[in-house]
């Protein structure tokens, strides 16, 4: 019994090994992936390394140089304004009376149009002036040595300014300038200075139309990217003796005003 049985074992082993190994390659895919189905993922090839490129610049377009004149020396007309503070005085020969004058102030406005580095200029300006005191000498018909008051200028003037051509945004100018001038005086025991405040006892209280002329001297300061320019500056301003009449009609000339001021002020481009 024992050795029937072993010899009807023997051949049975490679057909169990048979069923065995195809029972494995159905579980294993030809492909080799694990029969779960679950894939393992390879790693992907790593990316060759390139030199990073930075991309070219923007083109920048090429500026075109702005044709034309200089800054100093382009033609174009201009409007200004400008305030002036100094002092006057009333020296001469000549005259019957000299007056002590103090503090100016005044006002100035005008229009210019300048070819090149030359501007010409028209100007209307108002100033006030303080008189200290007027030594008339108790001369009749007035009754005491000194009296008080003020005088105040009106009038038009044409100026010639040279703008001295150099370079940057600071240049020095010089100018002169012509007209007339409206003067009137104001004295008796007032004290004025645009205004006069007192008891308006007054001797007199008259004007006189006379010749005038000017000196200037000064920087101007310009901004080339707007139109505005600023302008400091020393101002010389006369005019021609004065003939006055007393309130009570009496002539007498007084000698021309003199007067040393500072101006600032704006310049508008149009």
């Amino acid at each position: 019994m024992t050795g029937g049985g072993g010899r009807n074992d023997a051949p049975a082993r490679p057909a169990q090994r048979e069923v065995e190994r195809e029972a494995a390659n159905e579980r294993t895919p030809p492909n080799g992936e694990p029969s779960d189905g679950l894939a393992l993922l390879a790693p992907l090839p790593a990316a060759a390394d390139h030199d990073t490129v930075a991309p070219p610049p923007p083109h920048e377009a090429t500026r075109t140089p702005v044709s034309g004149p200089k800054p100093h020396l382009r033609s174009e007309s201009y409007y200004f304004i400008g305030f002036d503070m100094g002092g006057a005085t009333n020296s001469g020969t000549g005259a019957d009376f000299t007056a002590d004058l103090g503090v100016q102030v005044g006002l100035d406005l005008g229009f210019g149009y300048r070819f090149g580095f030359i501007s010409v200029e028209g100007e209307a300006y108002t100033r006030s002036i303080q008189v200290n005191s007027l030594d008339l000498g108790a001369a009749p018909p007035f009754l005491v040595d000194n009296y008080r008051g003020g005088v105040w200028t009106s009038g038009l003037m044409g100026n010639l300014i040279v703008d001295l051509p150099v370079p940057g945004l600071i240049r020095p100018y010089l100018g002169v300038g012509y007209g007339i001038s409206r003067v009137s005086a104001r004295y008796g025991d007032s004290l004025c200075l645009i205004v006069c405040a007192g008891s308006g006892n007054d001797v007199v209280d008259d004007y006189d139309i006379v010749r005038a002329s000017q000196a200037v001297a000064g920087l101007l300061v310009s901004e080339q990217s707007q139109n505005v320019e600023m302008f400091v500056g020393y101002r010389y301003f006369a005019t021609e003796d004065l003939d006055f009449s007393t309130i009570g009609g009496t002539g007498f000339r007084q000698n021309g005003i003199r007067s040393h001021t500072f101006s600032v002020g704006i310049r508008f481009r149009v």
